[in-house]
This record gives C-alpha cells, structure tokens and sequence, in this order.
C-alpha cells in the first residue's frame, strides 16, 4: 500500500478548503436551532434540543480541532471578523457605539478569518 504524505501547510489548507465546504452546513443547523428559539409548544421545544444537539455536536467537533467560532453577541462590531447585513438605530441619536447580533457564527482557525461572522448591527 502507498501512502500519501503530505506537508503540515497542505494539511491546513485542505482543513480549510473542508470547512469552507461544511460551513453552509453548520449555519444550516444554526438557522434551524434558532427557529425553533422560545416556542412554548412540545413539539417545537423537542425539535429545538434536536437542533441544538447537532449544532453542537458541530461545533465541539471544530472546536477539538482547532477552529474558533466568532460568536461575539452584543460585543462592538469589528469588521475584520464581522459582515454587517444589517444595520439599525436604536433611537433617535443613533449612538456611536456599535453592538452586533450574530445572525451566523463565524470561523477562525488559529489566527486565519475562515468565514467571518454575519451580523446585524445595532447604534
């Protein structure tokens, strides 16, 4: 049998290249865990916890692998780490500090942006 062996630099790029693949994946799970955030009703609570468990199930895989989630609710928006798709005024002043809402989590591996983080920014 022949191996294949590769560089630790290829190695992280292919790492790379398969998380940019499953990203649209994990925001997928993301997006349906969230839908199902605060109803009252058992049915949608159950598929919540179901949600929530292959959401993180995903993450704590990356997580053990060495890729960081930016998920920085109601911290200031940066926009080395955050794509702003929205933007709204709380009042009248629009303040000029910003806070964002993670509409989908962002990824890092080491100190590489893999996938910023989508947000909605609020002044």
């Amino acid at each position: 049998m022949r191996w294949n062996v590769r560089y630790a630099a290829d190695s992280s790029a292919e790492a790379i290249r398969m998380l940019r693949a499953v990203i649209p994946g994990i925001h997928s799970a993301w997006l349906g865990m969230r839908s199902y955030e605060g109803q009252n009703e058992q049915r949608d609570a159950e598929r919540h916890a179901g949600m929530s468990a292959v959401y993180n199930q995903l993450i704590g895989g990356l997580l053990r692998n060495g890729v960081n989630t930016i998920d920085a609710h109601g911290r200031p928006f940066d926009p080395n780490i955050h794509n702003a798709l929205e933007t709204l005024c709380t009042d009248s002043g629009c303040q000029r500090e910003h806070h964002v809402e993670i509409l989908t989590p962002g990824f890092a591996m080491g100190n590489k942006l893999i996938e910023p983080a989508n947000v909605r920014v609020f002044h």
